[in-house]
């Protein structure tokens, strides 16, 4: 078992499709991510061994701190 990590970037897509990229030189690991069906195609495999993930950016997150609401009794 191999502890190789690879990272995958969001290299372009629409509104339903994603196609991500293996960042690391060689390895060449490519897929679809469709995220109306929830479906992953491989375009190629790339490192078979590697661990390969991902995301499509960073998330934002916000928001406020609420004091808790006295309770009927």
């Amino acid at each position: 078992m191999t502890d190789e990590r690879h990272l995958m970037i969001c290299a372009g897509g629409s509104d339903t499709k994603s196609l991500f990229e293996c960042t690391v030189e060689g390895c060449g690991r490519q897929l679809i991510l469709d995220h109306v069906d929830a479906r992953l195609t491989v375009i190629h495999p790339g490192s078979r061994s590697a661990l390969h993930s991902g995301s499509t950016g960073l998330v934002a997150l916000s928001g406020a701190v609420q004091p808790d609401l006295p309770r009927a009794s």
